[in-house]
């Protein structure tokens, strides 16, 4: 019987460095971006290396150990506008909008 070895990296949005991240990305063979929306989980592949679906890279909800693809356009802009994105989210002085980003409070 051969042994499946996982390794796991939690990274924390807005929070680690950029080469800390390429070096996770370059290495891992799935990547999955994980959002909550009020009490539904969300699950965005991101990178998933020798792996096909035709619905790999849509957003799935996650409830009761079922994936299912996420089809309303609606539920979709709701999920991701809800998420902090600092490196776009500025003003028009170039100050993020998010007062937190530069407390490192995480955004996950």
């Amino acid at each position: 019987m051969s042994m499946i070895r996982v390794t796991l990296f939690v990274l924390l949005r807005n929070l680690h460095t950029p080469l800390a991240i390429n070096a996770i990305h370059n290495t891992a063979q799935i990547i999955l971006d994980v959002y909550r929306s009020s009490a539904q989980l969300y699950v965005l592949p991101i990178k998933v290396f020798e792996r096909y679906s035709p619905t790999m890279y849509m957003l799935h909800s996650w409830a009761n150990d079922v994936f299912q693809p996420v089809t309303k356009s609606t539920v979709l802009a709701e999920i991701l506008s809800n998420t902090p994105q600092p490196w776009i989210d500025v003003n028009m002085t170039g100050a993020i909008l998010d007062p937190d980003f530069h407390s490192g409070a995480a955004h996950a």
